[in-house]
């Protein structure tokens, strides 16, 4: 469970995975912060990605970076 709260309405969020991501290859082939850190995998049964489904990962994300040190995450992924 993540959550973020600044002061304002408290944000709540579950991410299906959260991986480090010096185990996953970064898809520009720069490298990744020295600082360990994790990423958000989703997974979701549909053929496509759609926008929901993006929106609520990039959502994760957003909530995850106070929770590694201010290191936001590069990547997210659907799966």
């Amino acid at each position: 469970m993540l959550t973020g709260d600044d002061g304002g309405t408290a944000l709540l969020g579950y991410p299906d995975f959260l991986v480090r991501a010096d185990l996953l290859s970064a898809p520009d082939g720069e490298p990744r912060p020295a600082q360990l850190h994790y990423e958000v995998v989703d997974a979701k049964l549909a053929r496509t990605a759609k926008a929901r489904a993006v929106l609520q990962t990039a959502f994760y994300s957003h909530l995850l970076a106070p929770w590694q040190g201010g290191v936001r995450p590069r990547w997210m992924h659907l799966a």
